[in-house]
């Protein structure tokens, strides 16, 4: 019986110094939907922001998506079904939109996979690129996904991207290359330089011989 207990101590007192060590699971994760787009320059389209949290309760999110101002141009962000408050920012920075999305009640929370947010982009420009989170799992500004107790459960390298291809998804700006000037006159061989070289010594002579001629 004393051993029993015995074991049964040092098993609770391994497993309360033991867990702290291992930290909080990072089993959250965000992802874009869909996952590659192609549409002509000047267009309209959608990609939405999930999250998928598997079996993990959160009740909030701080995400950041990085996305080429030279190729793509944000119209609008709308508001998912995942969390009933949704605060986008797609203005302060270029080529950066903030997303920031909440339970209403601090004491609810959320489960499973869903859409967060919707992005609306068009394209600016034949190019290619590609959507992504910044998310650095321990860095102040980056994406985070908290629970109930504010742990940050995201895995970062669980995240996904999106790439898009806008027109021909060759940039014109590649196309352009050097062209070589035109030229301003024909090539010249050579030839006829050398030609004239020799006919005008030839001619002096021939004019000299012949006045030496006239006065003999």
């Amino acid at each position: 019986m004393k051993k029993e207990f015995l074991s049964w101590l040092i098993l609770f007192f391994l497993t309360i110094l033991v867990a702290p060590l291992f930290g909080t699971v990072k089993a959250a994760s965000l992802t874009f939907d869909p996952p590659s787009v192609s549409t002509p320059s000047a267009q309209t389209f959608n990609v939405n922001v999930d999250i998928n949290a598997g079996t993990t309760e959160v009740n909030s999110a701080t995400i950041y998506v990085l996305y080429d101002q030279n190729l793509l141009q944000v119209q609008s962000v709308s508001a998912g079904t995942y969390f009933p408050t949704v605060t986008p920012d797609y203005t302060t920075t270029p080529g950066k939109v903030v997303i920031i999305a909440m339970e209403n009640d601090p004491s609810v929370v959320a489960s499973g996979s869903g859409t967060i947010a919707t992005i609306a982009f068009s394209g600016l420009t034949n190019g290619s690129g590609t959507l992504s989170f910044d998310c650095q799992q321990s860095s102040g500004n980056t994406s985070l996904i908290t629970d109930i107790n504010n742990n940050n459960v995201i895995n970062c390298a669980q995240n996904g991207t999106s790439a898009i291809t806008i027109g021909t998804g060759v940039s014109t700006a590649s196309l352009s290359g050097t062209l070589a000037p035109s030229p301003s006159a024909l090539p010249r061989t050579g030839f006829f330089d050398n030609v004239v070289k020799a006919a005008v010594p030839g001619a002096i002579l021939l004019i000299v011989g012949g006045v030496a001629r006239l006065l003999l």
